[in-house]
């Protein structure tokens, strides 16, 4: 059973102890989230680890360091596939890149488990969930720059380290995975190959505070999460003092409709902070292209009743929104196999 190496399960701690000239609010709020990173990190890990699907890989990045991503390969061939298979060319998978969340400040790869086991089951598809950076400790643009190495080394290494086809090439995240995906794409040498984005509650404009971002109805008049917030808004006030806040490789909300991807999946629950500035994204990003005479780039699944995280909390935990988590699995496999589909007819 291979878990996330022991010290990522106390970086709050060690964030706290060792990042200098934070707050000392900061430090005591990261030395309370501890506990809860011990409980998040369990759900999570363990039932990854138990189920033996996915494999540790490290892989180098710049300054000399290495990044922990979990690889998921499709399910082996029967007997007949492999009878099949000795008389002809073997095929590249499409792959699929995902990023967790944890509000720039916490996470692991395990954390869309069942997504990307999901994902890879149905669609054939090698899956790739990557870790990064965490501020406060590292601000911006630390946590983008991880992402994009991991990007570079798949666009050179994926094809004949992983069996996986860059041509068919597809990316997401959730909360601030999210962010990072969407903010991957817009380099120009990457844009071209990214065929379709899935975001699950995504903080796309981080130059406004989470503690001045619009409360949708229904959210909760007492914030569960309320003491986390001046955390939530350290990698955004980093980018802000660098003068960073607006551009879109802090804040995808920003970035011109003509650097996004063709496709984008935006999976926005209703109890959430962010819901106003995803929908305000996609008005814009689907406004510009009609008026460029232009397919819509962005499609939304609102989900009525759901909260920030919910995807990756377990059944026990969401009794009434378990049956959500298939609805909203169906709709991004159909979105990401259309992707894919339409990659095939290209190429026919």
């Amino acid at each position: 059973m291979h878990l996330p190496p022991i010290h990522t399960w106390f970086h709050p701690t060690l964030s706290a102890l060792l990042t200098p000239n934070i707050p000392l609010n900061h430090r005591v709020r990261l030395l309370l989230f501890q506990p809860l990173v011990f409980l998040i990190y369990a759900l999570n890990a363990i039932p990854s680890a138990l189920s033996r699907r996915a494999t540790t890989l490290y892989i180098p990045v710049r300054n000399n360091r290495n990044i922990r991503i979990l690889l998921y390969k499709p399910p082996p061939f029967t007997e007949s596939d492999r009878v099949a298979s000795a008389t002809t060319p073997v095929t590249l998978k499409p792959l699929h890149l995902d990023i967790h969340g944890g509000g720039f400040i916490s996470g692991h790869p395990e954390a869309n488990h069942r997504f990307c086991s999901t994902l890879s089951d149905r669609l054939d598809t090698i899956v790739i969930s990557t870790t990064y950076r965490f501020a406060p400790r590292y601000g911006f643009p630390c946590a983008i720059e991880d992402v994009d190495d991991v990007v570079d080394w798949l666009v050179r290494h994926a094809e004949a380290e992983l069996g996986a086809d860059m041509g068919k090439f597809t990316v997401g995240g959730s909360s601030a995975g999210g962010n990072l995906a969407l903010a991957t794409c817009l380099r120009g040498h990457v844009k071209g190959r990214v065929k379709g984005v899935v975001t699950f509650y995504a903080p796309i404009n981080v130059s406004i505070p989470p503690t001045m971002k619009p409360k949708p109805p229904g959210f909760p008049k007492r914030d569960p999460a309320s003491f986390l917030l001046p955390l939530f808004d350290c990698y955004g006030r980093s980018a802000c003092a660098q003068g960073m806040a607006e551009d879109p490789r802090s804040s995808p909300y920003f970035a011109p409709v003509e650097q996004l991807p063709e496709k984008i999946l935006m999976v926005v629950p209703s109890i959430d902070i962010l819901v106003a500035e995803q929908l305000e994204f996609a008005e814009r990003v689907n406004g510009d292209c009609e008026k460029l005479g232009r397919p819509k780039k962005v499609e939304v699944m609102f989900m009525n009743e759901c909260f920030h995280g919910w995807l990756e909390l377990p059944d026990f935990a969401i009794p009434k929104l378990k049956n959500t988590r298939p609805e909203v699995f169906d709709r991004c496999t159909a979105f990401l196999r259309a992707a894919q589909k339409q990659l095939a007819d290209a190429e026919a």
